[in-house]
């Protein structure tokens, strides 16, 4: 899978937003294993570059992503409350139901949908790429 620096995509994508502005949006909207490296020296792959064209032309549209600790289990079965570090008590995250009870006290990944009323939903962490 070829990669591309950031600011290479930055100068293909004629961007007017500064690096910094890009690489905020880079670790917000892009999940982690579609990018590497640090500062200057971040490399996005294929899939990656697609998702940034589009969140640096229309923010809105590309889910945010959070990291987050399980608190307790909900009342309904296809939740659980997660405190996410970045925001003040927890959320309710859609998971689901057959890893409900394996996640209480673990660290996940939270893709955030904000459609005017935020919901959270539980991101599958991956251990290779494929």
């Amino acid at each position: 899978m070829p990669k591309k620096r950031l600011t290479a995509l930055m100068q293909d994508y004629e961007t007017d937003y500064s690096f910094e502005e890009c690489l905020k949006i880079v670790v917000d909207k892009l999940s982690p294993e579609m990018f590497s490296g640090r500062g200057k020296n971040t490399w996005i792959n294929d899939a990656g570059a697609e998702v940034l064209k589009v969140a640096l032309h229309v923010p809105e549209i590309v889910p945010k992503y959070h990291s987050g600790y399980v608190v307790r289990l909900a009342p309904n079965k296809g939740y659980v409350y997660a405190k996410i570090d970045t925001m003040d008590g927890v959320v309710p995250v859609i998971v689901p139901r057959r890893l409900r009870d394996s996640l209480v006290g673990k660290r996940i990944r939270i893709e955030e949908i904000n459609d005017g009323n935020p919901s959270y939903r539980y991101v599958k962490e991956r251990l290779f790429s494929e």
